[in-house]
């Protein structure tokens, strides 16, 4: 029976889990989090991703997630940005040796 090695690549635009309040949303610059847990900004992901494939691992899924509620109209709030997708769980597979 095959068995499969997984790898979850996070990837998030706006703000960390860990300081939701206290930076600003830009909307554009994604953050990929790294095998060592540090956040970079990568200039190239289509590259990240074609070193993953290189090193064997396929793509399973991609789920984006909204991390925001709206609910007022207070603009410039978080409230503005409901629905928004902000994080991005990228699933990658490649069999056991």
């Amino acid at each position: 029976m095959q068995k499969w090695d997984y790898k979850i690549v996070l990837r998030s635009r706006g703000y960390k889990e860990s300081a939701k309040s206290a930076a600003p949303l830009t909307g554009k610059d994604w953050q990929t989090q790294m095998e060592d847990d540090s956040w970079q900004a990568l200039d190239d992901f289509e590259k990240y991703l074609i070193e993953l494939g290189e090193q064997g691992w396929e793509l399973v899924s991609v789920v984006a997630e909204s991390g925001l509620l709206g609910g007022g109209k207070t603009e410039g709030s978080f409230a503005d940005f409901a629905g928004f997708t902000n994080t991005e769980k990228w699933v990658f597979k490649r069999p056991k040796p």
